[in-house]
């Protein structure tokens, strides 16, 4: 008896150092594996622990792997697009579809647009339709495919059902709905933005994040200015090499819609940029700007809005998000800032500006959401997902005289489907015309 115990506890200690001898080599080896390992994005940090690994979503099996049920939210976010549809007459659709149609690819206005009308042609000449389907079909195609892209991403950096809720937030995002079913620039945002932060992820050379942001400002040139220091900080953080690897391939992308440009706005290599800040000087509303207090509190009350049509009843903990010490969460804050100031302090016309914004902020909003316990954060999230739903399929405006409901109206639901069909887009002007004709009967 005595022999067998000695027996059994050799064998349990042999057992036991063979264990504690795997353990260290395969700790050792996932040392090496992270501190040698290229692909890995350090705009997001390197992981320290086994556990921050499989929270951050950039590991090793993600980074290689396809979430393969994005292409049905792909699917199904098409199939919504669907459902709303319209003749151009929101903002400047309007006259897209017009100068595309008489074969001028640029707007009247700076900064042209050269790459959305270009692209919007070439569509047209393709399928032989008009160039509002032309537009229609880019838009919603920006929109299904930004859809799937965002998933992938969100999912890598938010665990668990968290990460696929906030995917169909996105795609359902009420800014995000709207902006696809319009004829207008903004749904190309809904696609680059994720691309670019996917991009960052996944790109080992910087070259194709360079061919992206590119793109990106040709679409719209204000967003790709406010996307740039995110893309700076991204890059520069793998070194000076792949910052020139970004340049060499952003350039040639750059000099296809810039040049076009610089030539349709006076020839000069800064008239594109001459032109574009002098509109905006002359339609600015900011705080930085000479304008009565009451116009100055009306672009905040339409801001807030703005938010709430973006990120809905998670807006609150995009901001609990900014506080988390993890590296992409900062630099996820370095995409929204930029272009918030620039609303805030500056010039803001409509929520529709916040479809680059959308993106960034409900990463942030997953950081935020992680916070509280598990069970609640995916009912906050569900909840602002069915809200968002809603507002585009059954909000109407409403009927009330008073100014609260016709700021509610201008700011909120205007951006709904019954607003599409109804081709429904009541100003700014026209809600400070009704405070004004209020105080004036008083």
């Amino acid at each position: 008896m005595q022999v067998g115990d000695l027996q059994s506890r050799a064998t349990l200690r042999s057992n036991l150092v063979q264990k504690i001898g795997q353990t260290t080599l395969r700790i050792k080896e996932e040392i090496v594996a992270i501190e040698t390992d290229v692909t890995w994005n350090p705009v997001f940090g390197k992981p320290r622990t086994a556990q921050f690994r499989d929270n951050g979503g950039l590991n090793r099996q993600n980074r290689a792997g396809f979430q393969w049920w994005t292409l049905l939210l792909g699917v199904l976010t098409l199939a919504s697009r669907l459902i709303f549809t319209s003749s151009p007459y929101f903002v400047d659709g309007p006259r897209h579809v017009y100068f595309v149609e008489h074969g001028q690819i640029f707007v009247s206005s700076p900064p042209g647009y050269f790459l959305f009308g270009e692209t919007a042609k070439i569509i047209s000449d393709l399928l032989n339709v008009s160039a509002a389907t032309a537009i229609s079909i880019m838009n919603v195609s920006f929109s299904s495919c930004g859809a799937i892209i965002f998933a992938n991403l969100a999912t890598r950096l938010i665990p668990g059902i968290l990460g696929i809720l906030l995917a169909f937030c996105y795609a359902f995002s009420d800014t995000v709905w709207f902006v696809s079913d319009i004829h207008s620039t903004y749904a190309a945002m809904t696609f680059f933005v994720p691309a670019v932060l996917y991009a960052i992820c996944i790109d080992e050379s910087g070259g194709l994040t360079g061919v992206l942001w590119a793109a990106m400002t040709g679409f719209r040139p204000s967003d790709g200015v406010f996307l740039l220091p995110f893309v700076l900080f991204a890059v520069g953080r793998r070194g000076m090499r792949h910052v020139s690897i970004f340049a060499i391939a952003a350039l040639p992308v750059l000099a296809v819609w810039y040049i076009p440009t610089a030539r349709h706005f006076g020839g000069g290599l800064l008239s594109p940029l001459t032109a574009a800040g002098g509109q905006a000087h002359h339609v600015a509303n900011g705080l930085f700007v000479n304008e009565p207090w009451q116009r100055k509190v009306s672009n905040l009350v339409h801001i807030a809005f703005g938010s709430f049509n973006a990120w809905n009843i998670l807006t609150p903990f995009l901001f609990i998000g900014c506080f988390s010490r993890a590296t992409w969460t900062r630099a996820a804050l370095l995409c929204i800032t930029p272009g918030l100031l620039f609303f805030t302090f500056y010039f803001f016309s409509d929520s529709t500006y916040y479809a680059y914004l959308v993106a960034p902020g409900l990463l942030l909003a997953g950081v935020g959401l992680q916070q509280l316990p598990p069970r609640y954060g995916m009912t906050v999230t569900f909840l602002a997902l069915a809200l968002s739903i809603g507002q585009m399929t059954i909000a109407r405006p409403l009927q009330s005289r008073t100014a609260a409901a016709a700021v509610m109206n201008a700011y909120c639901l205007k951006y709904s489907g019954w607003g599409i069909r109804n081709r429904y887009d009541p100003r700014l002007r026209d809600t400070l015309e009704i405070i004004h004709e209020r105080k004036t009967d008083r």
